[in-house]
């Protein structure tokens, strides 16, 4: 491997000092007439290592000069060929942009480095560059087609050409026309892929595309630097680069490929070979090699340096950048780059009047960005402050960012501290004198500027409770993000601890003050057509900062603040602002987080919670709503007094006017506050639930005879009476039910009533109750009756009996599946669209119903169809039928009773006629006078335990 000394030496080309020409042999005349690239692929491998002895180079380079030197000399008459300007020996790595000789691999060191004495000797040039050469043209491919459209419809359950799993797909090339005789059907034995085709929509592989007309060429020499990595540029570079290579070949190895499509089987295709090469040029024509962008090289090459004083080399550098500093065309990039390399340099060499030379240069005004704030606090440190002062003054007096003004005093004023400094602490406090004093807005990134003036001062914290704290309240009480990173900053703990506790109260002094100055309800400016979120970090701040610094007295300030002003802020609701509610509800949710961190600071906040929990029930809109409710109720300080007191009956009423609404309250009342009662106050919390409850059946809306809107509603309240562990009041909530309306009893009682029986089961299955049981069984009684009194009545009188009209069918599947179904409906007719054997079957099987008044008759039909067999039953045949279908449904629900002695007692004096109607035998009795008072009486008393209990749960 070559050695870093010979790596330096020759990357400095300029110096660098190659073999001796001396006691060379002259050439002979046949000498020139050999071609120079010859001359020296007969001495090199494909690798560009020399075969045999180094000393072999010689003879192509002394030849390669006497050639140039005669031409240059216009003799080239002695020879008939033109000597090379350029010549390439590819490099066997391949380099980014920017590489220099030292970070070649050795082994394409050592080719340099074997070249270099030679080609230094007979006046020759090396840079380092990539060749590349590119070719592009346009390409196709085979598109693949269904004769059903364009695109691939895949294989699998389709039919095509009367095949089961198989679609017949047609090929055809894209400069064929579609309609070719060419097209053939789909072998299946191969891959369309095999066979060269591909989809409408697919790309095809770039490997098996071929290029084969070339339309475009490119030949490029670019990211070429001098061995040392300078950054240059060729003006005048061989339009075929293959042809100058010495070793190995432009074209070797495969090409990087690039593919884009243009349309269906149709593409640009580009191949491209990059190698990395040594390029060697006569040092006559180095003009030809002109500097590029050197700036960010210079940088590089001044901050890589180790070296402890100017070489000449790093000095013309240097140099360059103090020149460059200064230029209109610079970047603020390559500004900061430039001041960084420059300044380092200066640490490095202990040069202050480099330091202060390259401040300059960047200008006064920029130098604090450019050199950046810590730059400039490693000066301090780096060079004596007495040769520093003058620089800084005039920096800070004429830079254009007061940030960054602050942010170097802070930075000085800590490395001052630290170093004991006193006299660039001075000099920072002359600069800032007063600065705090009339201050009128401070933001987040000057805190820490703010707070090393702070500390500077003699009494810190009189200073901040006297100047600064004070003019802060006045100028910007609402700027809490501020006041959170302030009062941080000012309690570090590198601070002395006494003085530490002494901010700490005077910061909870000054919360006190903020109580009073910020907002009661905070809000933004808004404008038109812009959205503006709800200021909750706003008070989320302030309640941190009281947490953190254990103030709940500023936050029971301000609590009180917000009750006070809560009519007035309802009013600035119609002029866009938030209801007090959902402050209250988001200071709720906020402090949720703190007090479980501090939970003895929860007595502070008792108050609150009493009138969040009364704001917030005025607003119940969702379970997020009814959630953060809850939250304050159990924050009070005896939650079940609050919600006795909260939850009056008045108060109910109008929460029941959204019934969903005080449902989910209800509901999360019984799971979320049950876990708090106590036998003292259990009856307190019963009262709520029952006063819901009452309020929920009172409103109960009985009059709808739909099944969507009202089994459902009906039998989500039975549920919510065990779900409040209240299952005895279930008895007034069936009550509420069997009170249903006068008009259209019927229907009420077939699609409500008995719609909820069907149901009732599965509801009290999991609560271990039994709908034979009390109050379950009397309701399920009371629904029988009426059912059976006013839906199924009296059994219809027709001639047949049922067993006869059942006996029409013989039993077969014909008479099953199409005779019966007509017979035992209610409709008055039906039709059986059969073949003649089935129709001549019915007809036989129903000559003995001719005398019931049966008529049938054949409708022929056209087109082929069977004929259709109409059969017409008489009008008292189709009422028995219905009737029946009524017994069944009337005999389920007697079953619901259980056993028949239960049903007795259930059903008392009425089962008699019950059984009897439901049989058949006997029909319902007359509803009497008294009858009818009794049920009269019966609907007044639901509705007198309705009332009871109501008074009762407003009274308790």
């Amino acid at each position: 491997m070559a050695s870093s000394t010979n790596l330096q030496s020759i990357e400095d080309w300029d110096t660098y000092i190659g073999a001796s020409r001396k006691g060379e042999q002259p050439l002979s005349t046949g000498s020139l007439e050999s071609t120079v690239k010859s001359l020296f692929q007969s001495v090199l491998d494909g690798k560009g290592q020399i075969i045999g002895d180094p000393n072999l180079l010689r003879r192509p380079f002394q030849t390669w000069r006497a050639i140039l030197d005669a031409y240059d000399a216009d003799e080239s008459s002695s020879t008939e060929l033109d000597p090379p300007f350029m010549l390439m020996v590819r490099l066997r790595g391949k380099y980014p942009q920017g590489v220099s000789l030292s970070s070649l691999t050795p082994g394409d060191q050592h080719i340099v480095l074997q070249f270099a004495p030679l080609a230094k000797a007979y006046e020759f040039d090396f840079h380092l560059a990539n060749a590349k050469y590119s070719e592009s043209g346009r390409v196709s491919w085979k598109v693949r087609r269904s004769r059903y459209g364009h695109g691939y419809l895949g294989r699998g359950y389709g039919r095509g050409n009367g095949r089961y799993g198989h679609e017949l797909r047609t090929y055809y090339d894209t400069d064929e026309d579609e309609d070719s005789e060419d097209l053939y059907d789909d072998p299946c034995a191969y891959s369309y892929h095999e066979m060269g085709y591909y989809d409408s929509d697919e790309d095809p592989d770039i490997n098996k595309l071929d290029l084969d007309d070339v339309t475009e060429i490119e030949t490029m020499l670019y990211g070429i630097v001098a061995l040392d990595g300078k950054p240059m540029s060729c003006d005048d570079c061989p339009k075929d680069l293959d042809e100058v290579m010495i070793s190995g070949s432009l074209y070797s190895g495969d090409p990087a490929k690039e593919f884009k499509r243009y349309k269906v089987g149709s593409g640009w295709l580009t191949h491209t070979h990059t190698t990395s090469v040594l390029v060697i040029t006569p040092s006559e024509y180095s003009d030809d090699f002109v500097d590029g962008n050197i700036y960010p090289w210079a940088c590089a090459k001044l901050l890589a340096s180790i070296s402890t004083a100017p070489t000449p080399k790093e000095a013309e550098l240097v140099q360059l950048l103090l020149e460059y500093l200064p230029s209109a065309e610079i970047s603020s990039i390559d500004r900061t780059g430039a001041a960084k390399a420059l300044r380092n340099t200066a640490d490095r060499w202990g040069d202050t009047d480099l330091f202060v030379r390259a401040c300059r240069a960047c200008g006064l005004e920029l130098c604090l960005e450019a050199m950046s704030i810590e730059g400039m606090a490693s000066a301090c440190q780096a060079f004596d402050w007495v040769n520093l002062s003058s620089i800084f003054t005039e920096v800070y007096e004429q830079s254009t960012s007061s940030a960054a003004r602050r942010q170097l005093i802070t930075a000085l004023l800590t490395s001052s501290a630290d170093s004991d400094d006193k006299e660039i602490a001075q000099w920072c406090r002359t600069l800032s004198a007063n600065a705090l004093d009339d201050i009128q807005q401070l933001d987040t990134d000057g805190v820490p500027w703010a707070v090393a003036i702070l500390h500077s001062e003699v009494d810190p914290v009189a200073y901040a409770r006297d100047e600064l704290f004070p003019q802060l309240v006045k100028m910007q009480p609402q700027e809490l993000s501020v006041w959170k990173s302030l009062f941080s900053a000012v309690s570090v703990s590198t601070r002395p601890e006494a003085e530490r506790k002494a901010m700490g109260r005077v910061i909870k002094m000054t919360l006190g003050t903020l109580a009073h100055a910020i907002p009661a309800y905070p809000s933004y400016t808004k404008s038109p057509g812009v959205t503006v979120k709800f200021p909750a970090e706003l008070l989320d701040d302030f309640i941190f900062l009281c947490f953190r610094y254990d103030m709940p007295e500023a936050m029971s300030l301000m609590f009180d603040r917000m009750w006070q002003e809560r009519e007035l802020q309802q009013l600035r609701v119609a002029e866009g602002g938030y209801p007090p509610s959902q402050y209250y509800a988001a200071i709720v949710d906020l402090l949720t987080t703190h007090t479980s961190a501090k939970p003895e600071l929860r007595p502070y906040l008792y108050k609150f919670y009493q009138h969040a929990t009364d704001l917030l029930l005025s607003n119940l809109t969702d379970k997020t709503t009814v959630g953060t409710l809850l939250a304050a109720i159990k924050n009070t300080a005896d939650p079940i007094l609050t919600l006795y007191q909260m939850f009056t009956a008045s108060r109910v009423c109008e929460l029941g006017k959204n019934r969903e609404s005080l449902k989910l309250t209800v509901e999360a009342i019984s799971k979320d506050l049950r876990p708090l009662t106590t036998s003292s106050n259990f009856n307190h919390f019963e009262h709520v639930l029952t006063t819901c409850l009452a309020e929920l059946t009172h409103t109960f809306n009985n009059k709808t005879i739909s099944h969507s809107s009202g089994v459902q509603p009906a039998t989500e309240l039975i549920q919510l009476c065990f779900t409040l562990k209240l299952p005895t009041l279930a008895t007034y909530v069936l009550a509420k039910f069997v009170s249903g309306p006068e008009a259209n009893k019927k229907e009420y009682i077939q699609r409500s009533l008995v719609g909820i029986l069907k149901v009732l089961r599965g509801i009290l299955r999991p609560h271990n109750a039994l709908i034979d049981e009390m109050p379950w069984s009397a309701f399920t009684a009371d629904v029988l009756k009426r059912y059976t009194r006013h839906v199924l009545g009296a059994r219809p009188a027709f001639t047949a009996a049922d067993s006869k009209i059942n006996g029409l069918s013989c039993g077969c599947s014909l008479c099953t599946t199409h005779l019966l179904p007509i017979l035992l409906s209610s409709d008055t007719s039906g039709k059986i669209q059969q073949n003649g054997f089935v129709r001549t079957h019915i007809e036989k099987r129903l000559a003995p119903a001719k005398a019931w008044g049966l008529q049938w008759e054949t409708s022929k039909s056209h087109w082929g169809a069977a004929h259709t067999l109409v059969i017409k039953k008489p009008a008292a045949m189709a009422e028995r039928a219905a009737w029946n279908v009524k017994g069944k449904e009337a005999r389920k629900i007697l079953s619901l009773l259980g056993s028949a002695a239960a049903q007795a007692i259930v059903l008392d004096k009425d089962y008699g006629w019950v059984i009897g109607t439901i049989k058949g035998n006997s029909k319902p009795p007359p509803e009497s006078v008294a009858m009818g008072q009794t049920v009269g009486m019966k609907q007044k008393a639901a509705e007198a335990v309705d009332a009871r209990a109501r008074k009762k749960a407003r009274l308790s």
